[in-house]
């Protein structure tokens, strides 16, 4: 994927991404500090790391996926995918084996005209890692088979209990009764 951008913009778009990485990783680091030296008995985590957040002008799940990802990563792991932006990592972090899905990202830069995997690609292969792409058909049949029934059973108790118009009622029985043969 070959950007057709000026090379003086991207040049510019790339700086600015550095110095925002930078940013994030500092502010990461530094809500993971503060929490572990702050955080006591008489203040939680969450309380300190709203205080932080505030005072940063960031909102506070901002500051706890920084430090996540700070924590997750360590300086080290850092340098060894430096190609990689925050956003990267961020993406990353919520994979089973956060690590491969980095390398993997780095080694499929020539699917991306010699750049690292974009974000939304990371983040779709954390999604197959999450959602079971090793699985067989049959396991992930049986598993929406369920999910399936458990929706079908929730939407007709609702239904039931007058929270949905009753005109559903009969389709989510049906829907149930089909499913059950």
């Amino acid at each position: 994927m070959k950007s057709h951008l000026p090379d003086s913009i991207r040049e510019r778009a790339l700086q600015l991404r550095g110095n925002a990485d930078r940013a994030q990783w500092e502010i990461g680091d530094l809500v993971a500090e503060v929490t572990d030296e702050l955080a006591t008995a008489t203040r939680s985590k969450t309380a300190t790391v709203r205080l932080l957040a505030a005072d940063l002008g960031i909102g506070y799940s901002t500051a706890r996926k920084y430090e996540t990802c700070a924590r997750t990563f360590p300086p080290a792991a850092r340098r060894d995918y430096d190609a990689l932006t925050f956003d990267c990592f961020a993406a990353a972090m919520y994979a089973p084996q956060p690590e491969q899905v980095l390398r993997w990202a780095v080694e499929s830069a020539d699917d991306w005209g010699g750049r690292p995997a974009p974000v939304d690609v990371i983040r779709a292969r954390v999604r197959e890692l999450l959602n079971g792409a090793e699985k067989t058909p049959e396991q992930k049949f049986d598993e929406l088979y369920d999910r399936a029934v458990h929706a079908l059973q929730a939407a007709l108790e609702m239904s039931a209990r007058g929270q949905v118009a009753r005109r559903y009622l009969a389709a989510v029985r049906d829907a149930l009764e089909l499913l059950e043969k």
